[in-house]
């Protein structure tokens, strides 16, 4: 894909996947760490959770309840909207189900 704009082709920068790779391990390390740690650690109660909730619809069909809101929070999305604002994993985590859920 080369931009054009007004007929002129746009020069990109060199090398600018290298560049976010090398950011994402020089400033994001931490929150990469932080998030793959949550979701290694909280993906079984989450399974639990949601079988546990299932279970729940079939027996009182008018009494589903949703346990654990931060729980949905913490997904694989949170890695994309770290990269794209910058920002902490918790905050990125938020952002992206807000997005996921309101995106109609």
């Amino acid at each position: 894909f080369t931009p054009y704009v007004n007929d002129q082709k746009l020069d990109w920068e060199r090398h600018a996947v290298f560049k976010g790779y090398f950011n994402a391990i020089r400033y994001h390390m931490g929150s990469i760490a932080f998030g793959s740690f949550l979701i290694l650690t909280l993906r079984p109660l989450r399974i639990m959770l949601h079988i546990f909730d299932t279970l729940q619809a079939k027996l009182c069909p008018g009494h589903q309840q949703q346990h654990f809101r931060l729980l949905r929070h913490i997904s694989k999305d949170a890695y994309l909207m770290l990269a794209m604002c910058s920002d902490t994993f918790l905050r990125s985590a938020k952002s992206a189900e807000y997005m996921r859920n309101n995106s109609e």
